[in-house]
């Protein structure tokens, strides 16, 4: 597992402690809180207020490092990352849908002291062992001494993670070893469609019928639960039945995840805080559910504004969409996934892929290559 001269049985996952948790983000302010311009304190303030969501409490959100055997309050991280546990669905081949967690993996560093030495993947082939059961994983090898030893968890059936580095690095953070090993991360390729607003007409004429949506609205673990259950019942029928499809669940407030961490970086300023953060159409039929979009918008450094769609409840008309955008000033505005929606507007946009690639590794349910992950959309993303 490790690189010739490291004993694998030298090192071993903890949980981290509150001391080792803020380490961790001082650890990596260098990386990514310079990128935002945001100086050490705010920053330390920033990572404590995203460490606990709204769908963050308990074992939802955990930050986890690799240290040294008989080390493991020390501050000196080799390698760390963060996990946030979501209610997850899978449907086996021909079956109906049945619910389980998954875990959202993010926030891999490894201090520049640590480098070249294979830290994370260290760590994050340990962690799988730590999310997922006994039964659903190869036999923890015995080269690497005792499994480790974290109460809790270990009831996912896949986890997911965002790449940054290709499609090649966390694939191989491998569960096992040797023959019987299975892949780590895979890439799962998402299309992406982005529009001009100023070749996508005028949009749609939102009147009393349509609702403005805010964060709060977005927190409603009614309206998360309902959109959950529809995704529930969809799933064994959607996408290929031959696989086994697997998706993330908008429960405990995981729709107003994005719209939670854009408060947060901006500091919770009170133009961004009364900022509408989605947009519900009008019911398609008496009765019916009201169709809606979860979007975040972004400034770029040369002023130009952009929406992004972290989740749509269809049928959701483009027109929206397209007012959605005019609405917060933005000039281009971008879907994940091509799901057949919005197909006679689709020419007119520019296809793409996510900057950091979604990724997924599952735990006995046949082989990654068997597995379709469906719903892989922004609100997720961690």
């Amino acid at each position: 597992m490790p690189s010739a001269h490291h004993d694998p049985r030298d090192f071993t996952v903890v949980r981290c402690t509150p001391a080792q948790t803020v380490q961790t983000h001082r650890n990596h302010h260098a990386h990514w809180g310079v990128a935002l311009g945001v100086a050490l304190e705010p920053y330390l303030g920033f990572c404590a207020a995203l460490d606990n969501p709204p769908s963050g409490h308990g074992d939802r959100h955990a930050t986890w490092a690799l240290v040294r055997r008989g080390d493991e309050d020390t501050l000196d991280l080799l390698a760390h990352c963060e996990t946030f546990r979501r209610a997850a669905a899978f449907a086996l081949p021909h079956q109906a849908a049945a619910p389980t967690y998954t875990y959202g993996v993010a926030a891999v560093y490894c201090p520049p002291a640590h480098r070249g030495n294979g830290y994370p993947q260290i760590l994050l082939r340990l962690l799988h062992y730590v999310l997922a059961a006994p039964a659903h994983l190869p036999p923890f090898p015995a080269a690497w001494g005792a499994p480790p030893a974290v109460p809790g968890f270990r009831d996912a059936r896949f986890s997911v993670l965002y790449s940054a580095l290709g499609d090649r690095y966390y694939a191989g953070c491998r569960q096992g070893e040797g023959a019987g090993s299975r892949a780590g991360w895979v890439a799962q390729p998402v299309v992406t469609r982005k529009w001009d607003i100023d070749s996508a007409g005028e949009g749609a004429a939102v009147d009393e019928t349509w609702a403005w949506m805010d964060a709060e609205d977005l927190k409603s673990r009614s309206l998360g639960d309902e959109v959950a259950d529809e995704m529930m019942a969809a799933l064994a029928h959607a996408g290929d039945a031959a696989k086994t499809r697997v998706a993330i669940l908008p429960r405990d407030e995981l729709l107003c995840n994005q719209p939670m961490r854009s408060l947060v970086l901006s500091g919770g300023k009170p133009a961004t805080a009364t900022r509408k953060f989605g947009l519900s159409a009008p019911a398609p039929a008496p009765g019916a559910p009201r169709p809606f979009i979860a979007y975040t918008v972004t400034d770029a450094p040369d002023g130009r504004r952009h929406l992004l769609v972290d989740f749509v409840r269809h049928p959701f008309p483009f027109g929206g969409l397209v007012a959605a955008a005019r609405h917060e000033g933005c000039m281009t505005f971008e879907v994940w996934g091509a799901d057949g929606a919005w197909a006679d507007e689709a020419a007119g946009a520019a296809l793409g892929t996510p900057a950091s690639i979604p990724s997924l590794t599952e735990y006995g349910l046949g082989g990654v290559e068997n597995v379709k992950w469906l719903w892989s959309q922004k609100y997720s993303n961690c």
